[in-house]
């Protein structure tokens, strides 16, 4: 095994690690923000969603004894 090749490697990796580490601490913040707002759309159209499927339960409901 040649070592200086393995760990010109392993500083490599190190260096890649860094910078990404970098990347995502200044990015971090932004993308926290943007997955709140994606949750609260998801989590407003799932109550719509479910306001739909309540009333239309009661629309059926009403209907099977109304007859």
């Amino acid at each position: 095994m040649d070592y200086e090749t393995i760990d010109e490697y392993r500083s490599s990796v190190k260096e890649r690690l860094a910078r990404i580490e970098s990347i995502l601490q200044r990015e971090l913040p932004d993308i926290k923000e943007q997955l709140k707002i994606s949750n609260g759309r998801t989590r407003s159209l799932e109550n719509w969603r479910n306001y739909i499927l309540g009333g239309m339960a009661i629309i059926i409901f009403l209907f099977t004894n109304l007859k």
